[in-house]
This record gives structure tokens, sequence and C-alpha cells, in this order.
């Protein structure tokens, strides 16, 4: 029986890889086992499995992201995930918009390829296929990811990284769209994510994703959307920060309802065609405004998990 540990701490900022991080918000642990994917029978005597990990909230000092410092291992955790798209109520009519608004905002050509990391049971993906597009997702959940491609979405079981990337693409060609929604927030180190999109993504191709907004999280009071799946709560200007220093730049930036906030934001190569929305330097100033980098804008919400847990 395997030893390895099942969590380990971040040593530094999953952006901007500063390790000084300062303490926003202290939470209470909690078990790294989740109803999102299944124990697998081997390892339900370990103790280890429902050990808590921290929920600690900290905020990079850098960059001012805002995220937690302890990890599930990916594969303990996405290898036997069990929670699927449809499953929840209304998110698939929301991915068809979210397919629409893509089509019509970015046209991609005709059989253009888009691919989708952590495409789950392909449910976004089916709606480009359905305007004759060619698609393939990337999800590292074997058995959903088996019943996508026999349901007719193509989806490799794999974790989405570079190598990953490159094979995508000899096998393929570029994307003229590459998604991913709430799948970042959950990548330990954003970077080595960022560039992996390089061989994939077409020159003059758009990367869209969608990911909870931390300013929700935060006046909202959303608390049960912190968990150990979600390392990073993002504001729109650490994002602008971290895509600028890799040669892209956040073109547009769109409020969503779904859990609880979110934003969709959108992203090119720097000096792509398309103009940057005037929506992206407002949201950067409002959060500037407010003092969303600074402690003192962590400590209401703080006050406000005490007050709910006595």
């Amino acid at each position: 029986m395997s030893t390895k540990p099942f969590s380990r701490t971040l040593p530094a900022c999953i952006l901007c890889r500063s390790p000084d991080l300062d303490l926003a918000v202290p939470l209470e642990p909690m078990p790294i086992a989740t109803p999102t994917f299944k124990l697998p029978d081997h390892l339900r005597g370990r103790g280890d499995a429902i050990a808590a990990a921290s929920l600690d909230l900290r905020l990079c000092r850098a960059c001012g992201h805002l995220q937690t410092t302890d990890m599930v291992d990916p594969e303990f955790n996405y290898n036997n995930y069990v929670y699927k798209t449809a499953s929840s109520l209304g998110l698939v009519e929301h991915f068809r918009g979210n397919a629409e608004q893509a089509m019509a905002r970015y046209t991609p050509a005709p059989g253009a390829l888009v691919a989708e990391i952590g495409s789950n049971d392909g449910s976004l993906l089916r709606f480009f296929k359905n305007r004759g597009h060619r698609v393939l997702g990337i999800d590292p959940a074997q058995e959903i990811a088996r019943q996508a491609t026999s349901n007719g979405i193509e989806t490799w079981a794999r974790f989405f990284d570079r190598g990953v990337a490159q094979e995508a693409a000899a096998k393929h060609g570029q994307a003229s769209i590459i998604l991913a929604n709430n799948v970042i927030a959950n990548i330990d180190n954003v970077g080595t994510f960022t560039a992996g999109l390089d061989p994939l993504l077409a020159p003059d191709g758009v990367f869209i994703f969608e990911t909870q907004y931390g300013a929700d999280v935060i006046d909202r009071t959303l608390l049960d959307t912190v968990y150990n799946e979600h390392l990073s709560y993002f504001m729109v200007r650490p994002l602008a920060t971290h895509f600028d220093r890799l040669g892209y730049q956040v073109i547009n930036v769109d409020r969503i309802p779904t859990k609880g906030g979110s934003i969709r934001v959108a992203v090119q190569r720097k000096g792509g065609k398309r103009p940057v929305a005037p929506e992206v330097g407002q949201i950067i100033g409002d959060e500037e405004r407010r003092g969303m980098f600074g402690l003192g804008y962590y400590k209401p919400f703080a006050e406000r998990v005490k007050e709910i847990g006595r």
C-alpha cells in the first residue's frame, strides 16, 4: 500500500511564486476527502485520507493574490473524480450561453479546433461540436473521460501540461479557442499551466476561462465555496499581471452569477488583433479603490466567519 502523503504545503504564491504570504483569514481545517471523488477501497483504512488540511486564506504581498497553501495530491483527488457537469442544476444551459458568446465574440473559422482543459463530461464542448467545430477534451478523471469519449466528445484522460499540449497540437493542430471552466483555481502553479497553453493555442487564438471571483467570495461571505479543491480566489489585477508577465494580455472580463459570483476572462497573446475591453481597466480600478490587496479588506469577512461559527 502506498504511503505517499495526500496533501502538502505550498511554499510560494500560486501566481508569482513569491514566498511572502500573509495570513488574511484564519479558517478551520477541512478533511481532505470530499464528496466530489470516490475514495478507493484500498485507501479507506488510511487515516490520512480523511485527515484535515489547512484552509487558511493567505494574501501575497508581491502580487495581491488570495490563496490557500495546503494542496491535496491531484492524482488522489482527480483520478477518482465523480462530479459531473450535468448534475449541477442549470450549469449545462449556462455553458450553452458561454459557447454562444465565444463563437459570436471570437468567430472561430468553420471546423476550427476548440479544446477544453478540465472538460468533464463534455457538456460545453458539445455545443461547439454541434456548430461544426472540431473538439478535444483533456481531463484526468479516468471514468468520466472514457464516458465522454464514448458519447462522441474525444477526451484524453490526462493532466494538462506542455507535453500534452504539444501532443494535441501535433495530432489535431492548434486551437482557435481553449477553454477552462472552474479549473484554474485548482492548480498549484498557474505559471506552468499558462506556459502549457503556448504550443496548443493558435497565434490569433483566445484562451477563455471561468473562475470564482475572489471579491464575491469575500463580499458575499461565500464560505461554503472555500474548500481544499479550490486553491485560488482570483481578483482581476493579479491575473492581468500574471498573464502580462508570460506574454499574454487579458482582453475581456465578464461578471457572471455562477457559484455565487464568478468571472469569465478572455486572454490573447500580446499584440493580438482584439482590443482590450474597457471593463478590464474598470474592474481593476474598482479593486484598487476598495483596497482588495491589503489585509484590511479581509477583516470584516474574518469577523463574519467567526460570527457564523458562534
